[in-house]
């Protein structure tokens, strides 16, 4: 109990940290600044770095398995590669990436310490492959010296590293001695093995750095001279377990080591969030199926329709000119919410409710034209899983699955999701209306369900009026539906 309170503290203390570095880093760089930048990205040289960053997963996985078949721990390919990714999981929400040693969960109990170690030798080759990589930014940045005595450590560990008999001396030492199996596991490995291991995690790395050279490009011009010399830096102080994930401190650091070498703020900013979600998030997202089978079945593929509707609608967002209905509800939301009211009285046919979000929207965002559009995107992202849960109600998960595919791919939907009009919104809460009064007549007819229906049908009359054709629709269902029970009948009439 004491353990998990301890964790839960330092979790606490690191997720604040992280969004007090965002916080610095959104106060230098402006959000609107980020999301521009993302929607002009070169599409062909980010699937190059994504590329990239499935074979650097890979050689991580060859890697483990070659470790594990060394020591004779039966496991197959496929099996190392669910340990790898549940390592990842779990090491992303605990303290130092500790819980990386999950990935020995499937190995027999008797040998868990043995892979244990594994775990161990694994990460040190990773330290010792981003050192080697980060001699040319320590000489650039540090000087010689400090190069040089950077070097004679690295030398000095892979001498220890390659040496049985050294390694055998620490048996006598604490805490190797208590856990003879912690270093026997390490001493066990063949020479060969070891070297093939280090090769492996060398490339693995420099794998890297070609995928944050197409990542910086997919932005901008930058040398692959300059992502050689200033990221193993930035990997290097990635290493220290200061916020969840590394998030925050790789991007500031990103901005302040490749700034110094020519790439710009959003550009190195964008350029490690990226690789963070493609050599960590998506490794960890996976993960989360090997944690739990059940997930196969419900909300991993549904999670990655998600993301692929958020990325086609983040995609060229402010490609277009505002055109004259975009204009009228940036002028309409800058007259104040009496005169928002007013203004919708007396002229047009939508109602007050969007204009008077995006007064408040734009208060906080700005008035660009990605700005404005922005508000339209996350309504038009959060209706997908939205639609999968109503579908999924009425029919079942593979109909929702195609459904919810097709609203994420529908050219229609991406439009309207990126124009600065209330028809994202309009269909969020119809669809949460939809949802709603399903469970009213599937589950149990209760003043709850008919509480939020009656909120969020006024909201939809509030957003347009064509809501009523909605509303009327939803009162034939509930008549047919209900004609034999009196009492519901009467309550949502009431209601």
């Amino acid at each position: 109990m004491l353990r998990e309170k301890k964790n839960l503290i330092i979790n606490g203390v690191k997720l604040l940290i992280t969004v007090l570095v965002f916080y610095f880093i959104f106060k230098k760089i402006p959000v609107n600044e980020l999301i521009n930048s993302l929607t002009f990205i070169n599409i062909k040289l980010l699937i190059l770095a994504v590329l990239f960053g499935f074979l650097f997963t890979f050689f991580k996985i060859l890697k483990w398995h070659l470790f594990l078949k060394d020591l004779s721990i039966k496991n197959s390919f496929l099996e190392s590669a669910e340990s790898y990714f549940i390592g990842m999981s779990v090491g992303l929400i605990t303290p130092g990436r500790v819980g990386e040693i999950a990935r020995i969960g499937s190995i027999d109990k008797k040998r868990r310490i043995e892979g244990l170690s594994l775990v161990i030798w694994d990460k040190i080759f990773d330290l010792l492959a981003v050192l080697i990589l980060a001699l040319g930014g320590f000489y650039f940045f540090l000087g010689i010296s400090l190069t040089g005595i950077l070097g004679i450590l690295i030398i000095f560990s892979l001498f220890i590293v390659f040496n049985p008999k050294i390694l055998k001396k620490f048996l006598n030492i604490f805490p190797f001695k208590k856990f003879p199996n912690l270093i026997q596991g390490l001493i066990n490995l063949k020479r060969k093995t070891l070297l093939l291991n280090f090769i492996l995690s060398f490339l693995s790395y420099f794998l890297v750095l070609i995928e944050v050279y197409f990542l910086a490009n997919s932005f901008e011009k930058f040398p692959f001279t300059s992502t050689f010399i200033g990221y193993p830096l930035v990997m290097l102080v990635n290493l220290l377990p200061i916020t969840i994930g590394g998030l925050g401190v790789r991007e500031g650091t990103s901005i302040f080591v490749l700034g110094k070498l020519g790439l710009s703020q959003t550009a190195s900013f964008n350029s490690a969030f990226l690789l963070f979600l493609i050599n960590t998030a998506l490794p960890a997202v996976i993960g989360l199926v090997g944690l739990n089978k059940n997930l196969k079945n419900t909300k991993i593929l549904i999670f990655l329709i998600t993301i692929l509707g958020a990325i086609l609608r983040i995609y060229k967002i402010s490609e277009r000119s505002i055109w004259l209905d975009e204009a009228i509800t940036a002028q309409v939301s800058q007259s104040g919410i009496i005169g928002i009211i007013l203004n919708r009285a007396q002229t047009g046919i939508h109602p007050p409710f969007y204009f008077i979000l995006i007064y408040f929207w734009t208060r906080i965002f700005g008035c660009s034209e990605t700005s404005l559009r922005s508000f339209s995107l996350i309504f038009g992202v959060l209706s997908i899983p939205l639609l999968y849960k109503l579908v999924n109600k009425i029919c079942d998960r593979a109909t929702a699955i195609i459904s919810s595919l097709l609203f994420s791919l529908s050219p229609f939907l991406i439009y309207f999701s990126q124009e600065a009009r209330m028809y994202p919104l309009f269909t969020f809460l119809a669809l949460l209306s939809l949802n709603y009064v399903y469970d009213l007549v599937s589950r149990k007819f209760s003043k709850k369900n008919l509480i939020k229906i009656l909120i969020i049908n006024s909201l939809l009359l509030y957003t347009h009026f064509f809501s009523s054709l909605l509303i009327l629709a939803e009162n034939i269902f509930i008549f047919i539906t209900q004609k034999k029970n009196f009492k519901n009948i009467k309550s949502w009439l009431i209601t």
